[in-house]
Parts: structure tokens; C-alpha cells; sequence
């Protein structure tokens, strides 16, 4: 065999014993590696997809008062009325809170307050802390138990239980199953403002344009309705108690923002035997006197037209205490108020008496005394124009000096809802 032909066979036997050995250990060289992976797998953390960050719910703060404010959770506001929600009050001042809280923790722990009445559902402690934005706070509070609470013991009182029945019924199946109208100060005003420009729109063409009616719808507005409220639902203020002017102001915007509308409207008169309830705590004795007006001064098709603007619904003039409820409580008051008003002027001689009348009534102390007046007594309101029709100031202290128990208790009345009336307009 030739150097070249012995040089390539050697070649040629070297790789094939090459191959057979690496053939030979390929299986066990897989095996390995696949323990291997094995092993790194066991050891590998399971797959999970990134986690959404939790979103706190996002809190409201609405303005009370000056340097009060309450906050309160938008998911909570949106809940049904039988779900217990958080509020809470932020005192800029702690002096103010403090007293503040004084009064409430007072209030809510005496065993005859209306105030513990209205409290009824406060579900744990009432809290309070301090830190750097102020004085604070806060409890939970169930605002259904609170209205059934009110509902029950009106129900032991009323002479009418049977109607009494029907109107708890509804106002307190409503308000459980359904979330409440709850909302800031400010946006009462705005629906206040819309009620009466609206019922002045829905007023018949023939009188429409009359300058008396006019002037009655121009200088009616939301914070007289509001003062009139506060003084009908919450404790009466004594002479020594002037605190309690905004104490029940703050209290009303609790009432507005946490327990919605619908609980004001749902507040029965609780010391008033007769079927009463809402803000203006109306009873069935005005009822025909407001359906008579109601037909007597306004367009039915325009009214509803009107109302719905607002309503975003059908609304049907109520002419039975037995359902009235939410915007007619306001309709109502506005009406009634509206009718007294016009009977004065028709109840006067001439021309001259009745641009004296609406003179007086330019003053807006007149004004607002006068329309509270009209609600709590309106024939006192009516002697009282008349005695005052030959002068340029309507003699409102003649009420106080009375010698009739009525008459001091209507001054009080008026009294009060004049200083809820210039509290709220600061």
C-alpha cells in the first residue's frame, strides 16, 4: 500500500470510530440535558399577569359654610337609600369644630332631640381628629333607619292612621330601594331657581304679562325657599342660641349631600297630629285652596311642558296630600304662597293701595317676612298689610308686642326665617 492510499485509510477508520462513540453517548448527553430542564422549570415562578393598580374611590368635598366643608366617598352617593355612608365635616377653625361637635354630641345623645331623631341610623362611633387641613368628623350613618325611626313615631301620633299608612309607605319603599337625590346646596338652588321660573312660564296668557305677577315670581327665590325649610324641619333657635342658625345650616347640607333630597321631602311633622311631612310640612288644610289656584292661574299643557324641562319626566299636578312628593312640595309652597299674595291685591280698593302693597313688598326684609307670614298664618299677614298700607314700613315688631300668644309666635317664625335667609345669601 502507497504512503497516500495507508495516510487515507487511517482518516477514514479514525472518523468512523469517531462516529460510533459519539453515537453511543448522544442519548445519554440529551438525558442530562433534559433533567436539567426540567429541574430549571420546577424551579421557575408561575406565570401571572400584572396587576391593575387599585383605584381609591374618588372622594367629593363640597363647601358648607364658610371654612366648613363635608366630604364624602362618589361611589357611596350613588347607593341605595338603605346603605349606611360616610360622612364627614372639615372645620377649617378647630374652635368651630369644636363647638360644632359639642352640640351634635349633645344632640345626638339627649333622649327627646329631633336632632338624635334625625341620627337615628348613626351605625359605630362618631369620630373625631385633627391634622393639617383642620378640625374633623365623621360616623357612618344609615339614613333609611333614621327615616323609619321618624315614620314610626309620627305613626303613634297621627289621627289619620290610614292615610298616615299609605304616605310612609310610599316615601319609605322609595327611598330604601332607590338612591337618593343627593346633591350640594348649590344645586338645589339651581332646581329651586328652575321651579319658579318654569311655574312663572306656565302661567295662563291672559295674565302672563301682568306687572304684579311679575313682580311676585321676579323677587321670589331659592334662599327664601330654603330658609323656610330649615325653619319648618330643624330645632327652633332660642334668643340666647344664635349659633344654631348655622349649626342647622350645616345640618341641612348633611342632610342635602348624604341623604339626598328625598329624606327632606320624606320628614313628617312629628309633633303635628295630622298627616304632614316634607319641607314645608304641609298638611291637607291648604290642599283645595292650591288645586283651585292651580286651575284659576295656570295652563295645564304648559305647565307639564315646562315641568318636564326640569323633570326629565311626565309630571302630573298632584291635588292630594295622599302623593305628593319630590319637585311638588316646592310647586306647592310657590303656589300657595303665589294665591295669598294675589289675594291681598284683590282684596284692596283701588290702584293706589295696590302699588302702596307691592312698594312695600320692594324692601326684600318685607318681602321674605311677608311670604313666611303667609305660610304660617295668612290672615295675620293680611292684617297686618292692611294696617300698614298708609305708611312706607309694614310695623312687624306690632306682632312681638301682642298681646296674643299666635301673634308672638308668628314674629318668632319670621324672625327666624329672615336670619336663615341673610346667613345663607353671605
Amino acid at each position: 500500500m502507497e504512503d497516500g492510499q495507508e495516510e487515507n485509510f487511517l482518516k477514514a477508520a479514525l472518523g468512523a470510530m469517531a462516529a460510533s462513540l459519539l453515537g453511543a453517548c448522544l442519548p445519554q448527553v440529551r438525558s442530562i440535558e433534559e433533567e436539567h430542564l426540567k429541574e430549571q422549570q420546577s424551579q421557575e415562578i408561575p406565570y401571572s399577569p400584572p396587576k391593575t393598580p387599585e383605584t381609591k374611590p374618588r372622594v367629593i368635598r363640597e363647601k358648607i359654610s364658610e371654612g366648613v366643608f363635608i366630604e364624602f366617598s362618589e361611589s357611596e352617593r350613588m347607593s341605595n337609600g338603605n346603605k349606611d355612608i360616610e360622612v364627614k365635616i372639615i372645620f377649617s377653625e378647630a374652635k368651630k369644630g369644636g363647638n360644632f361637635f359639642d352640640k351634635f354630641r349633645t344632640e345626638v345623645g339627649a333622649q327627646e332631640s329631633l336632632i338624635k331623631r334625625y341620627f337615628s341610623g348613626i351605625e359605630g362611633d362618631i369620630n373625631v381628629f385633627q391634622d393639617n387641613e383642620g378640625f374633623k368628623i365623621s360616623f357612618r350613618c344609615n339614613f333609611y333607619k333614621s327615616l323609619l325611626n321618624l315614620h314610626q313615631t309620627k305613626s303613634s301620633n297621627v289621627i289619620d292612621k290610614d292615610t298616615w299608612k299609605d304616605v310612609s309607605k310610599r316615601i319609605l319603599s322609595w327611598y330604601e330601594n332607590n338612591p337618593p337625590n343627593r346633591i350640594s346646596i348649590e344645586e338645589f338652588k339651581k332646581i329651586l331657581r328652575q321651579i319658579i321660573e318654569k311655574l312663572k312660564e306656565s302661567l295662563k296668557d291672559e295674565i302672563s304679562n301682568d306687572d304684579y305677577i311679575n313682580f311676585f315670581f321676579n323677587n321670589l327665590d331659592p334662599e327664601l325657599l330654603i330658609s323656610l325649610s330649615l325653619r319648618e324641619i330643624l330645632p327652633n333657635p332660642k334668643s340666647d342660641e344664635e349659633y344654631l342658625y348655622n349649626f342647622n345650616l350645616i345640618l341641612f347640607n348633611i342632610f342635602l349631600n348624604v341623604a339626598g333630597t328625598q329624606f327632606i321631602e320624606g320628614i313628617p311633622a312629628l309633633y303635628d297630629n295630622l298627616v304632614s311631612f316634607g319641607p314645608f310640612q304641609f298638611t291637607s288644610l291648604p290642599v283645595k285652596d292650591i288645586v283651585n289656584s292651580y286651575s284659576v292661574y295656570f295652563n295645564e299643557e304648559k305647565f307639564k311642558k315646562e315641568m318636564k324641562t326640569i323633570f326629565k319626566r311626565e309630571i302630573e299636578f298632584v291635588n292630594d296630600i295622599k302623593y305628593l312628593d319630590n319637585g311638588m312640595h316646592y310647586i306647592w309652597f310657590i303656589i300657595n304662597a303665589f294665591k295669598i299674595f294675589m289675594g291681598v291685591l284683590m282684596s284692596l280698593n283701588n290702584d293706589e293701595q295696590k302699588g302702596n302693597f307691592v312698594n312695600l313688598l320692594s324692601n326684600k326684609e318685607n318681602f321674605v317676612k311677608f311670604v313666611a307670614l303667609s305660610h304660617f298664618s295668612p290672615k295675620t299677614a293680611l292684617k297686618i298689610v292692611m294696617n300698614s298700607l298708609q305708611g312706607d314700613s309694614i310695623d312687624w315688631e306690632s306682632l312681638n308686642k301682642s298681646k296674643l300668644d299666635f301673634e308672638k309666635l308668628a314674629y318668632d317664625y319670621i324672625t327666624d326665617i329672615y336670619k336663615y335667609y341673610s346667613l345663607i345669601l353671605r
